[in-house]
């Protein structure tokens, strides 16, 4: 099992090759079990396109990287379906620039994670 110390290490590893000047902003996730990192620029703290957010697994390391066409519309409809985000803007936001102190808002992404790490492993 890898330490958050090592964790951070991966992440900043994989954003350097996008640009010296992006920020990492981590949430823990116990389920499943590593830390997720929203990238931003120091002088925005909106995302930005340049990296994808990304999960790092505890376990092994491993990069998972979120990009908005694996989510949108597949994973998305297939956890809430259109009509639920439709009606829901706070849903719309979590999914397409999450306010990480929104305990909402990370239960989302810990979902999307979920479902990236299961099709992950799915055959073929």
């Amino acid at each position: 099992m890898l330490t958050d110390e090592q964790i951070t290490g991966i992440a900043t590893e994989h954003v350097k090759r996008s640009g010296a000047d992006l920020m990492l902003q981590p949430v823990s996730f116990a389920d499943p079990d590593g830390i997720f990192f929203k990238v931003h620029r120091p002088n925005i703290q909106k995302s930005t396109n340049l990296v994808s957010p990304f999960f790092v697994r505890r376990d092994t390391g491993k990069v998972i990287t979120v990009s908005a066409g694996q989510i949108m519309p597949g994973i998305v409809v297939k956890l809430w379906g259109w009509p639920a985000l439709r009606a829901d803007p706070d849903l719309q936001i979590a999914v397409v620039d999450p306010d990480l102190n929104k305990p909402r808002h990370v239960e989302v992404w810990a979902a999307i994670i979920r479902e990236c790490m299961t099709l992950e492993r799915a055959p073929g």
